[in-house]
């Protein structure tokens, strides 16, 4: 799978955030290929590290290795690389299936820097790479206390959503997997099942899952699910349909399981989750009425 990317728009957001943190910030995609990146150089301790082929070939392995683990617990995580700096990863999501990785680094929370220098130097010495300028190049590495990596980190895992709900970062998707996946939003209250999306696009229970799966988390059903939770939960914040109303709106013609469901995707009954959002309902119902009051046109 391969990303799409608004190049103009990446490129602005992520010099805003450069420009904070200071530390270099890459896009990879899901097979750890490094697609986009500011700056496009490394700092001037990595640039005599990747200086080196057999170095750089480690570099590239390490940062495939602390994708793999962020992949593997599904949210960011914060590590050190095989020289010894510090680097975060956060997954870049696309309805629920992992589609890039969203990098900063590296720097260090050490700051006694003659014991990083110790650190990489020993490193270094292991790899066979010469240690002579690494006191001077070591000077380019950033230093970011725990709280700072935090607060970061927060903003790394807000901005890697971003990217994907404002379509700057997406995946390709080939016509047949963009028209199925349409399909699907646009008639969640038809028959959704495996063997209907089979019917209406004409093609077998395989090769339908062949066509999906790089798109979606999960089966076709657990999608098809999320899909019409989240579509129930903005009728419930939006509008005043009645709970059975909305189950049958987005395909659930017995009631009863469509409450089991919600509450157990949300985590609270379809009453409840409405009551605490009546605010939404209200200030919509407060605008309606002011503006017939002052003859606006609600049309």
């Amino acid at each position: 799978m391969s990303l799409t990317i608004d190049s103009e728009k990446l490129t602005k957001l992520i010099m805003s955030l450069y420009n904070l943190i200071h530390v270099r910030i890459v896009v990879f995609d899901e097979n750890f290929h490094e697609v986009f990146a500011i700056p496009r150089r490394y700092s001037a301790f990595c640039e005599s590290i990747n200086s080196i082929p057999e170095m750089r070939a480690a570099c590239d392995h390490c940062a495939e290795m602390m994708c793999r683990k962020c992949a593997a617990k599904g949210s960011l995580i914060v590590d050190t690389c095989h020289m010894g700096l510090t680097e975060a990863v956060t997954p870049i999501h696309e309805n629920g299936a992992i589609i890039g990785y969203l990098m900063y680094g590296q720097f260090t929370n050490k700051r006694d820097r003659d014991a990083l220098l110790k650190t990489v130097t020993e490193n270094g010495r292991k790899a066979g790479v010469p240690t002579d300028d690494f006191a001077r190049c070591l000077k380019s590495v950033q230093h970011k206390g725990d709280d700072e990596i935090t607060s970061i980190s927060e903003i790394i895992n807000v901005f890697a959503k971003y990217v994907y709900l404002e379509n700057i970062v997406s995946a390709k998707k080939d016509g047949m997997a963009f028209r199925i996946l349409e399909y699907i939003d646009d008639n969640l209250d038809k028959d959704l099942s495996s063997s209907a999306l089979c019917d209406v696009f004409s093609v077998s229970r395989s090769h339908l899952y062949k066509i999906l799966s790089p798109y979606i988390s999960g089966g076709i059903a657990d999608h098809v699910m999320n899909k019409r939770i989240e579509r129930a939960k903005y009728l419930l914040r939006h509008t005043e349909y009645p709970v059975d109303e909305v189950a049958s709106m987005i395909g659930y013609y017995d009631v009863s399981y469509f409450r089991r469901v919600f509450k157990t995707k949300v985590g609270m009954p379809a009453y409840t989750y409405r009551m605490e959002h009546l605010t939404e309902i209200d200030d919509k119902a407060s605008e309606r009425s002011e503006q017939c009051e002052t003859g606006e046109n609600i049309l």
